[in-house]
């Protein structure tokens, strides 16, 4: 099943042909599918209890005190997730020299493979 682990093997050996046929530092751009933004599995989640949530703001050192609801602490450990954590693929791109952009949501004018799929739409509704 194609899901956001296999994914990012599919990335790792993607950059290894790329590095063989000497193409690194490429500039690799992506849709908005949530498997290429799937981020590391230690990220905190809206699901985990408040302990847990607290031990992951002490971890990142986002400043939140044990009395605060646990609305309150999600709400800030979100935040410093959202500005401070990137998708694994990033990270592993980086890592390698690569650089990942994202086309902007809702502009399938701007992926390409949206152009194969009318194509070929067309030529089998014919």
């Amino acid at each position: 099943m194609f899901n956001h682990a296999y994914f990012v093997n599919w990335m790792k050996e993607l950059m290894d042909e790329l590095d063989f046929l000497g193409k690194s530092g490429a500039l690799i751009v992506m849709d908005n599918a949530s498997y290429h933004k799937g981020v590391p599995s230690d990220t905190p989640k809206g699901t985990w209890k408040k302990q847990d949530l607290l031990a992951a703001c002490e971890r990142f050192g986002v400043a939140v005190s044990a009395n605060d609801y646990r609305s309150v602490i999600w709400s800030k450990l979100q935040a410093y997730v959202k500005e401070n954590i990137v998708p694994e693929v990033v990270s592993v791109a980086r890592a390698r020299g690569y650089e990942v952009v994202y086309t902007p949501p809702y502009h399938s004018d701007l992926q390409p493979i949206e152009y194969v799929w009318a194509y070929l739409k067309g030529n089998v509704g014919r």
